[in-house]
Parts: C-alpha cells; structure tokens; sequence
C-alpha cells in the first residue's frame, strides 16, 4: 500500500513537472518572439536616428541666411 502511495504520487510529481516545463517552455518561445519584434523596432528606430543625425550635419555644414527683403516686392520676392 505504502508503495502504491509513493508511487503514485511520484507519477503525480512528474506530470506537474511536466505541466511547468510546457508552461515555461511556451513563455520562452514567447519571449523569443518578442525580442525579435523588439529588436526589428529599436533597427528601424536607429535608422530614423541615423537619417535625422546626417541631415543635421548637412545642415552645419551649409551657411544658412536669411532671405533679401527687397522694398515693393510681395512677400520679399522680385
């Protein structure tokens, strides 16, 4: 009788074990798949950031004046 009982509750143990490793498991393949979206964001991000950091230094490059206000002229135009 001792017996059965261990053993049953045994098998008991491992089928909870069981049941937390697919648990577990299943959370891991999720994580996984939202680090993947995570990273293919913060990629596209760091291109927006590149693009925006080569026009600024394009724009410290060029000498930007104010336009020339010619007096009669409509909206500082000939």
């Amino acid at each position: 009788m001792f017996l059965s009982v261990m053993v049953y509750n045994n098998k008991m143990n491992k089928e909870w074990l069981e049941e937390r490793k697919a648990e577990i498991e299943k959370a891991f393949a999720s994580a996984g798949s939202e680090i993947d979206r995570l990273n293919a964001e913060r990629s596209e991000l760091r291109g927006a950031f590149n693009m925006i950091d080569q026009v600024l230094n394009k724009l410290e490059e060029v000498e930007i004046t104010p336009p020339k206000v010619v007096k009669g002229a409509k909206n500082g135009r000939k």
